[in-house]
């Protein structure tokens, strides 16, 4: 997964305290990079505390220009992960969602041409693919369905204005990191599975792409390593064979946690269902994922008995509510 841009090492990640962040960072360092962190540490910096001492900690909003400029000074990569995550925080605050998101894309886009940085890696979303029927890959019109959404890409234009701009199309993540969350749907099911013994869905039949957050870790180090002619676009980031209807993520449950009484409600469709192909970044760029759903959920599982989580409602582990 190296390459010549290997002899290059400095590389902010905005964001990296948080979810993906903390799989992404200690990643980074054993590749021997340089890593500066800008993040606004709305849930401290627990996630990575145990790399402070290997790793540049700027705290700032992402909306502040020239604090991040002076953060980029001598970065041959950025990678942008910091923003509003979710649905239900950018409901909350739409205003803030917006230039947290698209805002703050522009901000970096700006200062990697004014720096001439080479490599940029965007987190967007595969949510922009909203409800379709089939099969979407990136040649799918998008049609975007929440203000989150409609944020990922509208930033995705301004990231691909850069000869090295690359926007990952992420799945819905799930698995532990340092800054673990519990509100996505595969963590979310198993830590109500693991304390009731009951998973109560409301329809079940939507279709989500599923993607570790490790595994996305590796993609975003791939953005930045792989030759800049392979990485320059958008790409889906996940595995064709995790896309799975969300009553097939409680039965794998089933098969972990004994005895889990599995409740199903008809609902009319669900708007956001979608199939998502991931051919062009296995063609392109070699990837696979390497973790499946039933590995994760055994992750979270294990979280939960050892204490590593010890309360997965408390609002560190959570978006909503709060803004990140």
């Amino acid at each position: 997964m190296g390459g010549s841009f290997l002899s290059l090492r400095k590389v902010l990640v905005t964001g990296g305290a948080g979810y993906i962040g903390s799989s992404l960072v200690p990643l980074l360092l054993r590749q021997g990079f340089s890593v500066t962190v800008f993040d606004d540490l709305s849930y401290g910096n627990y996630g990575i505390r145990k790399y402070l001492s290997k790793i540049d900690l700027i705290e700032g909003d992402v909306g502040n220009l020239e604090l991040l400029k002076k953060s980029a000074i001598g970065s041959c990569a950025i990678i942008h992960l910091a923003g509003t995550s979710g649905d239900p925080s950018c409901d909350l605050d739409p205003k803030k969602c917006a230039k947290d998101n698209y805002e703050s894309t522009k901000n970096i886009v700006q200062i990697c041409k004014e720096f001439e940085i080479s490599r940029l890696a965007f987190a967007s979303s595969c949510s922009v693919y909203g409800a379709q029927d089939g099969m979407v890959d990136e040649d799918s019109k998008p049609n975007p369905l929440t203000l989150y959404a409609r944020t990922k890409l509208d930033s995705e234009s301004k990231v691909l204005s850069l000869e090295g701009g690359c926007a990952l199309r992420l799945s819905t993540l799930f698995g532990a990191s340092g800054r673990t969350r519990c509100d996505l749907v595969v963590n979310l099911l198993t830590c109500h599975a693991f304390q009731s013994g009951k998973v109560m869905l409301f329809g079940g039949d939507q279709w989500r792409p599923l993607l570790d957050v490790k595994d996305a870790a590796k993609a975003f180090f791939m953005a930045i390593t792989l030759d800049k002619e392979k990485v320059n676009g958008i790409f889906n980031v996940g595995s064709t064979v995790q896309n799975l209807k969300v009553k097939q993520i409680a039965y794998l449950l089933g098969e972990e946690i004994k005895n889990v009484d599995i409740n199903i409600h008809p609902v009319d469709r669900d708007a956001r269902s979608y199939k998502v192909s991931f051919e062009k970044i296995r063609k392109n760029w070699g990837y696979e994922s390497e973790y499946s759903v039933l590995d994760g959920i055994k992750e979270i599982k294990a979280c939960l008995e050892n204490r590593s989580i010890e309360n997965w409602k408390d609002p560190i582990y959570s978006t909503r509510g709060r803004i990140l």
